[in-house]
């Protein structure tokens, strides 16, 4: 019984501890993004888009790649780099 109750409580506290995590890849850290400024954009399929920031919403990231505009949908985006910072998504 009281292993039972030991291996609760350790599993409780790796969810916790999971779950403080999430803040690290939030979709909000995209918000302090300046347009034109310079961005690399890792997608699920593993393809890297690099060029300028144009905007983020709730559902997209937008940069400017090669003189044209590519959105991507944000449930597609693995990792957002700039010069200055990384952030990993979820």
């Amino acid at each position: 019984m009281r292993r039972a109750v030991l291996i609760l409580v350790l599993l409780l506290g790796l969810a916790g501890a999971l779950g403080a995590q999430t803040q690290h890849g939030s979709w909000s850290n995209l918000n302090p993004l300046k347009a034109g400024q310079g961005i690399e954009v890792i997608v699920s399929s593993l393809k890297q888009h690099v060029g300028k920031f144009v905007a983020v919403t709730d559902e997209s990231l937008t940069l400017k790649e090669n003189g044209s505009n590519v959105s991507v949908k944000r449930e597609a985006v693995v990792r957002v780099a700039t010069p200055q910072n990384v952030v990993s998504m979820p």
